[in-house]
């Protein structure tokens, strides 16, 4: 073994020791007698400005240097800067010249990034299946980026032998600590779509990419921070993933951060700090910061006038880009005629096209929309359809609407136990119109079936949302005793609060307590009016 071979050795011992000091001057002592190997090892320190004050442009040179005399990994790097324009122009003849070369030598590196050239047709003709082999290649000779990019592919296959190796080799990759093979697998932990779910795994690879400073690892742990998946939820902390990936640049961190301060969502709503960072994603065509901005046009916030003309504008442009939540938005816009004249053809056409990609809401205004009809011809088979579509996804109006379907028998026979079945589960979601519809109907209401005990719970619920119809019936079952024990004070004190309803009842059921009640009930009533009105912090408490 030469000299040279035993000072390279030696650097190598010193490094692994954590000595890059010495390492680096014995190093730079093999490289200046000519050593390939020497030279390729200094420009990494020389790059990162570990051992030594970083120097990037004296580690390129050698790294130029070490590939012209023939070193492997030095030459895929040469390649690398040619392909990213890293200190030179961009260049993909040189890229595969280089790749090539230390392809030749088996080098994983290489093999990988010439994987990426034929499948982008980066100089070469577009060729996939030679990318694939390229990346097969890589990845046997144990290259993490080559066992990224093969088990994606595998990853598609509908063989579920192939999909088991495709996640075999990701989570090599990831636990070698490549970034992207971490994000990747933690993706799909999340979605369980390839593999069980696993939230705590997903967040300990998101927190392991994001430590290393790669982007999409720090969105995603935010996004788990945001969910509560693998910690406890905390919106602070995404917030914070968020800006720090926001401010490298990622469009999708810019959304999101745009998305936390609109919303208020781990920080105190600003909608000019909202439209700042939404305006910076969708300068990078972002479609869902597009639509942002939209919102805030139709708000009239953010330093913007409100704009509905506009917000239908930049509604187009983001679901021309195939956002979900922009074609809700312009679906409901040409459903009332906000921005744009109403066109219920073109609100159905919108909605469908957010329905069939599973957002509920369109789902349901579609279903609402066909059970109304146009030109008064209802379609009550696509209704119910798109309603169930809807009330699948946990949709609580859905199931309320087909409540009262089976209740009418439109689009299917009629069933009143179905009926009560599906507004049950809407009004135990909070849905106060399904709430009040049940307490009716367990009155016995549209021959349904007599319950005054259940219908005075449910009209509690809704009276308890400031419904003022069940407010006013919940007074006159406190004072005739239905359901409930008579209790004149608080029949009282549901008159006075349904009094400031839009219910014209309202006002008849107050004067004529007063009429008929001792002052001892009306005193006790307002006092627990009033408590109700500051339990809630509604300003017409006193």
């Amino acid at each position: 073994m030469s000299d040279i071979q035993n000072l390279v050795n030696r650097a190598e011992e010193l490094t692994q020791a954590g000595e890059h000091e010495d390492a680096f001057l014995l190093l730079e002592a093999a490289a200046s007698s000519g050593d390939p190997k020497a030279q390729y090892l200094s420009a990494l320190m020389l790059d990162s400005g570990i051992g030594t004050i970083q120097d990037i442009e004296r580690a390129r040179e050698l790294y130029f240097s070490s590939a012209e005399l023939g070193y492997s990994a030095a030459q895929a790097c040469v390649g690398g800067f040619y392909a990213m324009g890293s200190g030179v122009e961009v260049d993909y003849e040189k890229a595969a010249y280089w790749f090539e070369k230390a392809a030749k030598q088996g080098d994983p590196t290489a093999l990988n990034d010439l994987g990426n050239m034929y499948r982008w047709g980066l100089y070469f003709e577009k060729d996939e299946e030679r990318a694939v082999a390229l990346y097969e290649m890589a990845a046997q000779l144990g290259g993490d980026a080559g066992k990224l990019n093969f088990g994606n592919h595998l990853l598609r296959s509908d063989d579920p032998k192939q999909v088991s190796q495709g996640i075999l080799l990701l989570e090599q990759a990831a636990e070698n600590g490549l970034a992207k093979a971490q994000t990747t697998l933690a993706l799909h932990l999340v979605e369980g779509d390839l593999v069980e779910k696993d939230y705590e795994r997903s967040f300990q690879l998101f927190q392991a990419a994001a430590d290393a400073g790669d982007l999409d690892g720090i969105i995603g742990l935010g996004m788990n921070y945001s969910r509560g998946y693998g910690c406890q939820q905390d919106l602070a902390k995404a917030h914070e993933c968020f800006k720090l990936a926001a401010e490298r640049g990622s469009a999708q961190a810019q959304f999101n951060l745009a998305w936390s301060y609109h919303h208020g969502s781990g920080i105190q709503k600003n909608y000019e700090a909202a439209l700042k960072w939404y305006s910076a994603a969708a300068e990078q065509g972002n479609p869902g910061a597009i639509r942002g901005i939209g919102e805030l046009f139709e708000l009239g916030a953010g330093g913007v006038q409100r704009d509905l003309t506009r917000a239908a504008e930049l509604y187009e442009q983001a679901a021309r880009m195939g956002d979900v939540v922009a074609e809700y938005n312009l679906g409901v816009f040409y459903e009332h005629g906000e921005g744009v004249r109403a066109d219920r053809r073109l609100a159905a056409n919108y909605l469908e096209r957010a329905a069939a990609k599973g957002h509920d809401s369109a789902q349901l205004n579609l279903g609402l929309l066909y059970q109304s009809g146009f030109n008064g011809v209802p379609d009550y088979r696509k209704a119910i359809y798109w309603l169930q579509m809807s009330a699948e996804s946990g949709n609580r109006k859905a199931h309320g609407a087909i409540g009262q379907m089976y209740l009418g028998g439109q689009g299917v026979e009629r069933n009143i136990e179905k009926a009560i079945q599906h507004l049950e589960l809407s009004a135990a979601m909070g849905e106060v119109y399904s709430q009040y519809n049940l307490a009716l109907l367990l009155r016995g209401m549209d021959n349904g079936p007599v319950d005054e005990q259940k219908s005075a719970y449910w009209l509690t619920q809704a009276a308890e949302q400031n419904f003022g119809a069940a407010q006013v019936d919940l007074a006159i079952n406190y004072l005739k005793g239905s359901g409930v024990e008579t209790d004149y004070a608080e029949a009282y004190k549901w008159a006075m609060l349904s009094a400031t309803s839009d219910d014209e009842r309202g006002d008849k059921i107050r004067a004529y307590c007063e009429e008929t009640l001792q002052e001892e009930d009306l005193a006790d009533g307002r006092s627990r009016a009033e408590a109700f009105l500051l339990s809630r912090g509604d300003p017409r408490a006193l």
